[in-house]
């Protein structure tokens, strides 16, 4: 039992690790990347809106693109991040709902504490305090769409 054990939870910590890392090394990046997007987005929808009718048909097209390709762009990032939390909340599922009660007492000690671990998701953040969800994504179009709200005002 102690050979099929202990993989796991090797392959467990490794995962946490890998995971954590690659949060440390990136959550500066992606958060320029947010904010970018945000204004990004405004600045083009609100062109679309103020200029869209005096516009080229060629210039619509383009920066309708454009948008198109940054909304993929925070989306594919935002479902990275939702697919790596889902799959974080379904390994606690499976922990729990092995026979870990049948297991000698030394096991279930460190399966409740692989527990215990999966108990708070993987998540990939933006500076430390932003977390790239489906419901982040919606966040961030509601920013964008604010921001046009703004100039739409202002301007």
């Amino acid at each position: 039992m102690t050979d099929l054990f202990q993989p796991i939870i090797e392959k467990h910590i490794a995962i946490i690790r890998v995971s954590k890392a690659l949060d440390d090394c990136s959550h500066t990046f992606l958060l320029y990347e947010l904010l970018d997007t945000i204004v990004v987005i405004g600045l083009l929808t609100y062109y679309l809106i103020a200029h869209g009718s005096a516009s080229a048909g060629a210039v619509i097209v383009n920066y309708s693109l454009s948008m198109c390709n940054i909304l993929v762009l925070v989306f594919m990032n935002c479902y990275m991040g939702q697919c790596l939390e889902n799959e974080s909340n379904n390994l606690l599922g499976v922990f729990y709902d092995s026979n870990w009660n049948d297991m000698p007492l030394s096991h279930q000690k460190g399966f409740i504490i692989c527990m215990q671990y999966a108990r708070k998701p993987l998540t990939m953040t933006a500076g430390k305090f932003y977390k790239f969800s489906l419901e982040g994504f919606t966040s961030i179009l509601k920013s964008s769409m604010a921001f046009v709200s703004m100039l739409r005002t202002t301007i």
